[in-house]
């Protein structure tokens, strides 16, 4: 599992690793000053790096229509009608909300079969879109019906992203849609884009 070597290695080498997929370097960073650093000096060098550009292409077709996909350029334009939405003010009629969502997740973690979990992101990322679904959406996400499947979708888009960045054939979308892979990834976006209409 590509996610799991992946945590591997920035335990093992953190805070900062190169990796080299064929003849394109990747550096991965895990602590939050140099993520900061990496985000202030993006218009400067990233724009520039064909893997970076690479990965956010792959990314892209993951969240299309997400604000996360949104250019450095446009969000610059829209940030002054956004910023209000996430006023310390607006936020705190949904405190009950996140205090239930994480007592929710606290007690999940209490009764899992085993005493010790190693993954969390199953259950960050269950509790997560359920309190998005409350505060953004304003519906309970048990009325969706179709969050499982959701919540399988993203986990697979995730999988297709880093599957298609070590190989580089599949950069390409036209070769990469006659692919079995291909195909489960326009149905895993079908389902993305629903539950997001919805």
């Amino acid at each position: 599992n590509i996610w799991k070597l992946q945590f591997t290695l920035f335990d093992k080498y953190y805070p900062i690793f190169k990796i080299w997929f064929f003849y394109k370097p990747f550096v991965c960073i895990r602590h939050p000053d140099d993520i900061e650093y990496v985000r202030i000096m993006k218009l400067c060098t990233m724009e520039y790096s064909s893997s970076f550009l690479l990965f956010n292409k792959l990314q892209f077709i993951f969240v299309s229509r997400c604000i996360v996909s949104v250019l450095d350029a446009k969000w610059q334009s829209r940030r002054k009608l956004l910023n209000p939405t996430f006023h310390f003010a607006i936020l705190q009629q949904f405190v009950d909300v996140f205090v239930k969502q994480s007592e929710d997740m606290t007690n999940s973690l209490k009764n899992t079969d085993d005493h010790i979990v190693n993954d969390l992101m199953f259950f960050i990322s269950e509790y997560t879109l359920n309190t998005i679904c409350e505060t953004g959406m304003s519906t309970s996400p048990h009325k969706l019906g179709s969050l499982q499947q959701y919540r399988n979708a993203v986990h697979q888009m995730l999988e297709l992203i880093f599957y298609r960045t070590i190989r580089p054939w599949l950069h390409y979308d036209w070769i990469f849609a006659f692919t079995p892979k291909g195909r489960q990834q326009m149905k895993h976006l079908k389902i993305i884009h629903g539950f997001s209409q919805k």
